[in-house]
């Protein structure tokens, strides 16, 4: 299991901060904020990490509560998100 985004990069081909958020949609600088749980990520951010590296609902979660452990925030209700996609 990853624990942090910058594991899943590293472990998915040494993918740099630019190659992830053009993979996932967003703009680099938005992607190097939430790698450094400086920015919380959507809820659709969230779902394209986890299609595009497979990761399980707990994984995610893991990630993001690693993620914004350092912010005065909580991770994001991920078990309702599978349902908003569908």
């Amino acid at each position: 299991m990853y624990k942090s985004l910058r594991d899943v990069r590293y472990h998915n081909g040494e993918l740099t901060q630019e190659e992830m958020a053009r993979r996932i949609g967003i703009s680099k600088g938005a992607y190097s904020l939430i790698e450094q749980g400086k920015r919380v990520g959507s809820i659709k951010t969230w779902v394209k990490i986890q299609e595009l590296f497979g990761l399980s609902d707990n994984e995610v979660w893991v990630l993001q509560k690693n993620n914004y452990s350092q912010v005065e925030t909580r991770p994001l209700n991920y078990v309702g998100a599978i349902e908003v996609r569908n």
